[in-house]
């Protein structure tokens, strides 16, 4: 797919610049830019939340801000959501390993027709 591909229709700052930082620097297949369009939208969703905390202060009636909860919440996904692009480093690596769950669907080599 081309690194010129635009983000999706609605998303903000936040996700428009994330966007752009990946979109622009590597080339993604469709499956991959499905994944990245998730990350613009967690994005906006971080970027809206932490403006909230921001207007309201951390503490809610003695309590955190449900929007900083959320916020956190929201952080791991993206950090997530970034781990499965398996985007490479300035060396061009991809040090995260496809593991644990996934290695059960491997597909077994037949040997000797057994």
């Amino acid at each position: 797919m081309a690194a010129g591909e635009k983000p999706p229709r609605g998303t903000g700052a936040a996700g428009k610049a994330l966007w752009a930082a990946v979109a622009t620097n590597f080339v993604l297949e469709s499956h991959e830019l499905e994944v990245l369009a998730q990350v613009a939208m967690v994005a906006d969703r971080i970027d809206a939340l932490d403006k909230a905390v921001t207007r309201d202060g951390v503490l809610v009636d003695g309590r955190a801000h449900p929007a900083l909860i959320e916020s956190r919440l929201q952080r791991v996904t993206l950090g997530r959501l970034l781990a499965v692009l398996r985007l490479p480093d300035r060396e061009d690596h991809r040090p995260q390993r496809r593991g644990g769950f996934r290695k059960a669907y491997q597909i077994k080599q037949v040997l000797g027709g057994a």
